[in-house]
């Protein structure tokens, strides 16, 4: 049985969105923005989520991070938290309960790309453009 279809948002579906927020999900006066979305089982871990996610993105598993969106009262939507690395085990279902609304009608989710540094290690950082 299929659970909720998570949207993630990029760097890039950001850079080509032209409104006032992240992303465009349920305004009624603008078209929802074109995200990555994933078909997800309710049998599925976190785990195996991350893992496809970063392969439909061409990176490693440890280079990526996806953080949780939340709604705020200006109606905006914006980065929570980010879902901790060892929640491997975690069922997408409890992580929906847990990380997010469980009242949310879909999942939505910020990947963070990690920027290769010395030997390969990932680093999560802020650059300006």
């Amino acid at each position: 049985m299929i659970l909720k279809i998570p949207q993630v948002i990029t760097d890039e579906t950001f850079n080509r969105h032209e409104g006032f927020d992240l992303a465009t999900f349920d305004e009624k006066n603008w078209p929802a923005s074109d995200l990555p979305s994933f078909r997800v089982l309710k049998t599925e871990t976190y785990s195996t989520f991350k893992s496809r996610v970063a392969e439909h993105f061409d990176y490693a598993e440890d280079h990526i991070r996806l953080w949780v969106l939340v709604n705020r009262q200006n109606k905006t939507v914006r980065p929570d938290s980010h879902i901790p690395e060892n929640q491997d085990t975690l069922s997408m279902p409890f992580a929906h309960q847990t990380q997010m609304s469980p009242l949310t009608t879909i999942f939505k989710l910020l990947i963070w790309f990690a920027i290769p540094w010395r030997r390969g290690k990932p680093i999560f950082a802020f650059i300006s453009m």
